[in-house]
């Protein structure tokens, strides 16, 4: 009897222990389980938080940043140029065996080289006179070297003294070597020649006033003979001076493009 009590204490032992067993491997699989979520909290909160604000604020220095490149884009300088309509008012000019005068034809021409090359924005135009005004060669110098002007095309009609078979295009630059105006002068005449067809007459450096006071790249185109019956005519028609007219233009860019591109 007593044997058989011994048996059923044991058999509670070991049920007792089985027990003790199980709650402890439970307990280490709730605290692994709580161990790993606190330990992947800690890893999150451990990132850095995204500022709302200084995100705003980083945008809008950003844009700030792109507004101040457009806006240097659009205040970019624009390169001036000052047409010179030769004579004017009661300065005439030379006179056409049929009566034409240089003053007319001279504002004709400078008006359409205005007009071609407005067109363009980086390019600023100004002339010397839009009607049929006087200005002194002391006012056109002063316009040219007080307005931050960047070159000078002064429009002229040539004259032959005692004759009448004098005939082409050609062009002056400054004798007292600005720098620019030689090569101004030769792009103008090349391209005068080529939309015209007309005589080259050359470029020559000319101690003439408008070129000797001014400052800056400054040429004088003397488009035609006026005292030329043929040539006379054909600077009176409008088509004519068209050409004319776009052939100095692009005389202009051609040097714009080789000097500032």
């Amino acid at each position: 009897m007593a044997n058989k009590k011994k048996t059923v204490k044991r058999k509670r032992i070991k049920k007792s222990r089985l027990l003790i067993l199980v709650f402890l491997i439970l307990a280490v699989i709730f605290s692994i389980i709580f161990g790993f979520k606190s330990l992947t909290g800690s890893i999150k909160s451990d990132k850095p938080k995204i500022d709302s604000n200084k995100t705003d604020e980083n945008t809008q220095e950003n844009a700030g940043i792109e507004h101040l490149n457009l806006d240097n884009d659009k205040s970019k300088k624009k390169i001036k140029i000052l047409i010179d309509p030769g004579h004017g008012g009661n300065d005439v000019g030379s006179k056409g065996v049929n009566g034409t005068l240089e003053k007319n034809i001279s504002l004709g021409i400078a008006k359409k080289v205005a007009g071609n090359l407005s067109q363009y924005e980086d390019l600023e135009i100004v002339l010397t006179r839009t009607e049929d005004t006087y200005a002194s060669l002391d006012e056109r110098s002063n316009i040219a070297n007080e307005q931050g002007v960047d070159m000078v095309v002064s429009i002229h009609l040539n004259s032959e003294s005692g004759g009448r078979s004098a005939s082409g295009t050609e062009t002056y630059y400054q004798a007292n070597n600005i720098e620019g105006s030689e090569q101004l002068a030769k792009s103008i005449q090349d391209t005068i020649c080529l939309y015209l067809n007309t005589r080259n007459r050359g470029i020559y450096p000319s101690n003439l006033e408008i070129l000797r006071e001014t400052e800056i790249p400054t040429v004088l185109v003397e488009a035609g003979f006026i005292t030329n019956k043929e040539e006379e005519k054909k600077l009176n028609n409008e088509a004519y001076q068209d050409k004319m007219a776009e052939g100095i233009a692009q005389g202009v860019l051609r040097y714009i493009d080789s000097k500032y591109k």
